[in-house]
C-alpha cells in the first residue's frame, strides 16, 4: 500500500468530520496521527494458487480492524485480472478447488476449526 493510499484513507476520515460521526472520526484521526507513516508497506499479504491454476493475491491491510472481510484479487493463468473474492471470516487457506475453499479458523474458545466454503465462479 502506497503513501498515497494511506493519505487517501486519512482524507476520507477527515470528510466525515462534518457529519454525525464527527467524534468517532476525530478519534480515528488522532490514532492515525500517533503513528508514523511507514516508508513502504507490502503490496500483498498472501499468495495462493487454485486447482485451475489461478493466482489468488491476498490484500494487505494496515490496520488490524481492517482485516475482514479478507479480500483476494484473482488472476487467470495468463495473468488477466478476473475479479475479487471476499471471505467473510478469518481463514487460513489450505486449498482452493474448482468450487470450494478449505481452511482453518479459530472459534470463540480459540479451538481450531476446519471450514469448507462454497466457491461460485
Amino acid at each position: 500500500m502506497s503513501r498515497a493510499r494511506l493519505r487517501a484513507e486519512r482524507d476520507s476520515l477527515e470528510a466525515y468530520e462534518e457529519g454525525e460521526v464527527a467524534s468517532l472520526a476525530q478519534s480515528a484521526l488522532e490514532i492515525l496521527d500517533a503513528f508514523s507513516t511507514p516508508e513502504w508497506v507490502p503490496g500483498f499479504s498472501s499468495l495462493h494458487t487454485d486447482a485451475l491454476g489461478y493466482l489468488w493475491v491476498g490484500e494487505y491491510r494496515v490496520l488490524p480492524e481492517q482485516r475482514f472481510p479478507m479480500r483476494y484479487r484473482v488472476f487467470d493463468p495468463d495473468g488477466r485480472f478476473m475479479g475479487e473474492v471476499l471471505l467473510p471470516e478469518p481463514l487460513k487457506i489450505s486449498e482452493i478447488g474448482e468450487d470450494y475453499i478449505v481452511g482453518s479458523t479459530q472459534d470463540a474458545l480459540d479451538a481450531w476449526v476446519i471450514r469448507r466454503l462454497r466457491l461460485v465462479r
